[in-house]
């Protein structure tokens, strides 16, 4: 997420049912936050990863192969 560096975020990574599979959270983001989640144990699909911060959103759309 751009623009959350210094600032409160929460990144989420849900699965296609919209159960959550992992969360982050930081009370100041770097610039270029680094998020690392093994997903070895779920299935390939899509998933969506949501970013949080300061009333801004982002979400990205994710395929495991």
């Amino acid at each position: 997420m751009r623009g959350a560096g210094g600032q409160p975020l929460t990144v989420q990574l849900h699965d296609i049912g919209g159960y959550v599979i992992g969360q982050q959270s930081w009370a100041s983001a770097q610039a270029a936050q680094f998020i690392e989640w093994n997903v070895a144990t779920h299935p390939a699909g899509l998933y969506v990863l949501r970013a949080v911060s300061q009333g801004q959103q982002q979400t990205v759309k994710v395929v495991k192969p």
